[in-house]
């Protein structure tokens, strides 16, 4: 990528794929930037800015008008969110700002559901601690540019941050992510808007859920990379500033704890098959990747962009070309250009075709280690259905330390 990045916000139309933002370790500044992948040439090539530089934002596309709509996310330095709904307008690389969400929103889950027309917003932090999730589900009208709160009627049944999701025959999976117990989760839900339910679907047990990458493709909900960020740190949290451990993303912890209390990342690569309502292991990144940018490109190609390997933020990307059915088993292989998997057969054997460039940083990129091993978090056990119960407002830390 042209530049070393995490957090940044994820969206294809199918053809292209676009990262919006993000937070940079060698210029140290939350980042305006836009890059957009072409599988095809294997190439990056440089957009126009978004109008408020953010990370951790939610990007979705709305096939409608050939737009990406760019929700919330937060200054990295400060922690403030923000409630800015970005337009960008592919045809002509413009970008324009929509009607505020109803609230500051970052870490959030988001997508498209063509069934309905509109775009959901699902929980997420609306401070820089995770002790602010929130309960959310909101619904916005890309054509009226409107949003309606149905949080009232149907909120999110564990708020948390940090999620891996997509959109599968017109449904939201959302899946992992960190709670406002501080919590590294691994529920799965199925948020269907035509009924207005969640529905509780097998638990992504025995990975690090916390800030994956995603990507709905094939029938399939594939999610890679994440990690624990204070299963290293909790021996020595009495050296970190107080509350560090709460911080959506330790910014402070990643770039300057010793190596011993450095957040846990992960390479490893899953996905669930609502078909099945099953979780499967599929193949290892060939880095560690917390927080990349992920999304499919088309149904046969998927792709984790920049994050966090351990040390500090990179800018190597890589794709894996995928299959759809319960079992895909596709071969990692190291290839210098990008292809597409030919149409799928349910014998086909899918390409890993990872497409890293130099990374900007200060310093250079460690080569990728083996996988950290997750610490398993007992979860609660899931709620079948959640109908309407009332939400319950947390306190709003007025002070966000410092994240990354």
């Amino acid at each position: 990528m042209p530049t070393d990045l995490y957090g940044a916000a994820g969206a294809s139309n199918g053809t292209f794929f676009y990262a919006a933002g993000g937070y940079s370790f060698s210029s140290g500044t939350t980042l305006a930037v836009v890059n957009r992948f072409d599988p095809v040439a294997n190439t990056w090539a440089p957009m126009t800015n978004m109008p408020q530089a953010a990370a951790f934002g939610c990007a979705a596309y709305y096939p409608t008008t050939n737009k990406i709509y760019v929700f919330g996310g937060e200054d990295a330095a400060s922690g403030v969110n923000y409630n800015i709904t970005r337009i960008y307008d592919i045809a002509s690389n413009t970008w324009t700002t929509g009607t505020n969400m109803p609230d500051v929103r970052s870490f959030s889950a988001c997508g498209y559901i063509p069934a309905t027309g509109k775009i959901y917003v699902i929980s997420g932090y609306n401070t820089g601690q995770v002790t602010s999730a929130q309960p959310n589900t909101w619904s916005y009208d890309p054509v009226a540019n409107t949003w309606t709160d149905l949080t009232g009627t149907i909120p999110f049944p564990h708020p948390a941050g940090g999620f891996g999701y997509g959109v599968i025959n017109n449904k939201l999976y959302i899946a992992g992510g960190r709670d406002a117990a501080n919590l590294i989760i691994d529920l799965t839900w199925e948020f269907d808007p035509v009924a207005g339910t969640y529905t509780a679907k097998s638990p992504e047990t025995g990975f690090q859920n916390n800030a994956p990458g995603s990507g709905a493709a094939s029938g399939l909900l594939w999610v890679f990379g994440g990690g624990s960020p204070f299963v290293g740190a909790a021996t020595g949290l009495a050296e970190l500033p107080a509350n560090v451990d709460k911080t959506a993303f330790p910014l402070a912890l990643m770039k300057g704890a010793k190596a011993a209390d450095q957040p846990a990342t992960t390479n490893a690569g899953r996905f669930f098959n609502p078909a099945s309502n099953t979780w499967t292991a599929s193949p290892n990144m060939n880095s560690v990747r917390w927080a990349p940018a992920g999304g499919a490109i088309g149904s046969s190609l998927i792709i984790a962009a920049g994050g966090y390997n351990g040390s500090t933020t990179v800018a190597t990307a890589e794709t894996e070309g995928i299959c759809g059915g319960a079992t895909p088993t596709p071969t990692a292989t190291v290839s210098p250009t990008a292809t597409r998997t030919p149409t799928p057969t349910p014998t086909a054997t899918a390409t890993s075709t990872p497409t890293a460039t130099a990374t900007a940083t200060r310093t250079p990129t460690p080569t990728a280690t083996a996988t950290a091993s997750a610490t398993f978090t007992p979860t609660p056990t899931p709620t079948p259905t959640v109908v309407r119960p009332s939400p319950t407002p947390r306190p709003r830390p007025t002070t966000p330390p410092p994240r990354p």
